[in-house]
């Protein structure tokens, strides 16, 4: 232990000059086998390091309706003994999902699609992986889950990093995606926004063509034919008045004044 052969060839020529070829060996120190920790961290983390790659996981395809972490832990445990399950991950369906069953049926449980176990020995995982696979989850017939097979895969090789990995790559995807259709819908609302904009724009500019040429067709008309909401020049002010107006500051005609007063 701790040692490998490394093969050093040599040759050596004969009169005939050719050569022939002998293989000797060399015993190199594996310096990765033989590194002795510096301090009681480096001495711990080399002992977690062979602790992670001892362990093994597993994977369930199946979760029933109600299951709960603890739950799964406590009929995996029943199997692979108490202690021996580290870390669980079950992978929660949508919230769109969720939403769409509380309102149908009033019950807003988070329901699981599948997951998977970490067991502190690679043996135990492989051994409760073929055991249980495609039997009953729980053998008490009073059981809610009775009905439900374990549908469960050993996954040789596979550590908690790569699913920690995996998680972190789909939550990326998602934010890029939630990304893209907030900077989308950004876009769509700017647009809008500057259409408006220049539809006020046009609105006010064609109402001051309007109100020009309305002043300009008032003068040689006089009041009586002025429009309803053109502008006459009075001094120097300039203010907008209607028909009513005009009519109300129109002399009263001398005959009606005669049979007033007589």
């Amino acid at each position: 232990p701790g040692s490998v052969l490394r093969p050093v060839c040599t040759h050596m020529a004969d009169e005939e000059a050719s050569y022939t070829y002998e293989e000797t060996y060399e015993t190199v120190t594996d310096p990765v086998a033989e590194y002795v920790p510096r301090n009681e961290a480096e001495r711990k983390s080399l002992e977690l390091q062979k602790a992670m790659k001892e362990r093994g996981i597993v994977y369930i395809g199946f979760i029933p309706p109600k299951m709960t972490p603890a739950t799964l832990r406590q009929l995996l445990e029943r199997h692979a003994g108490p202690g021996n399950i580290d870390r669980i991950f079950l992978q929660p369906e949508s919230e769109a999902v969720t939403r769409r069953r509380q309102k149908r049926s009033g019950r807003g449980t988070v329901c699981y699609l599948h997951g998977w176990i970490e067991f502190l020995r690679s043996a135990t995982a492989q051994r409760v992986a073929d055991t249980l696979h495609q039997t009953p989850m729980d053998p008490s017939p009073r059981s809610r889950f009775h009905g439900d097979l374990w549908s469960l895969r050993f996954e040789e090789g596979l550590m908690w990093a790569h699913i920690r990995e995996k998680k972190v790559a789909a939550q990326r995807e998602k934010d890029e995606k939630l990304h893209s259709l907030m900077s989308k819908s950004a876009a769509q609302n700017e647009e809008y926004l500057q259409r408006v904009s220049k539809a006020r724009q046009m609105a006010a500019r064609r109402r001051r063509t309007a109100e020009k040429a309305g002043v300009a067709g008032a003068g040689p008309r006089g009041l009586d034919e002025a429009p309803e909401t053109g502008r006459i020049a009075r001094g120097d002010a300039v203010r907008s008045i209607s028909q009513k107006e005009a009519r109300k500051t129109q002399p009263v005609p001398d005959a009606i004044m005669d049979k007033l007063f007589g």
